[in-house]
């Protein structure tokens, strides 16, 4: 009897200690919801916004830059050069500069070239070479256009010469000029040329018609009849 209760009693100590055991266990251990990873984020969800460098579709991604035909702006740009004329120049030589021209009251016009210092003016048709004279700065040698004035002169130009500078005129009309020297200050000189009045009237253009396409890429005058009279329509 007394060995069947001792029995019962270890039994029962037995099972308290495996119970409370257990407890420790379990109380021990996290809950299987805790350890449960977090669902990973899906990529194609993600806002685009956000980081548009890790974003997944389409309005995340950087566009690349499309070709269009039209200019480049990303050309180097030439380098400006320097204007050298053909032969070295003299720095103790005169200096033919500012050529020049007007239309006086009387209907005739001039034409005109400063020489820093004198020189002698050999006269020919319609050119006129300064011996000994040279042209220093590039801008001296354009032309000067003198057609749209009521001038015999088309244009007249200044340019090096093998004997020095030399001033050629180009006529539309059939005329005599004259020339003449004259002193200026410092012992430089001006050449002047004379021409008479033109025989008609250059500077009409009412035939000018800036709408038309061939006047908008020759820029020439179109042929037609021309009237006196000029300014805008009534």
């Amino acid at each position: 009897m007394r060995a069947h209760k001792l029995e019962c009693s270890v039994l029962a100590a037995l099972v308290l200690a495996t119970g409370s055991a257990g407890a420790q266990q379990k109380a021990a251990d996290p809950p299987k919801e805790a350890k449960a990873e977090a669902p990973k984020a899906d990529p194609s969800k993600a806002d685009p916004k956000a980081d548009p460098s890790k974003a997944g579709t389409e309005e995340g991604k950087e566009k690349k830059p499309t070709l269009t035909p039209g200019y480049s702006w990303t050309d180097k740009p030439a380098k400006p050069g320097k204007w050298r004329p053909k032969k070295k120049l003299d720095p103790n030589a005169p200096i033919a500069m500012f050529p020049g021209f007007r239309m006086l009251a009387d209907g005739s016009s001039q034409v005109w070239v400063h020489v820093t210092k004198k020189v002698n003016v050999t006269a020919a048709a319609t050119s006129f070479a300064l011996v000994g004279a040279q042209v220093n700065v590039r801008n001296n040698t354009n032309a000067l256009v003198t057609e749209f004035f009521d001038t015999p002169l088309a244009r007249a130009r200044l340019k090096p010469d093998a004997t020095g500078a030399q001033l050629v005129l180009e006529l539309r009309e059939s005329v005599a000029v004259k020339h003449r020297v004259v002193d200026a200050p410092g012992g430089s000189m001006m050449l002047y040329i004379d021409l008479p009045k033109a025989q008609k009237s250059y500077s009409v253009r009412d035939d000018f018609a800036p709408d038309t396409k061939s006047t908008r890429s020759t820029g020439k005058v179109l042929p037609g009849k021309r009237s006196g009279k000029r300014g805008p329509s009534p």
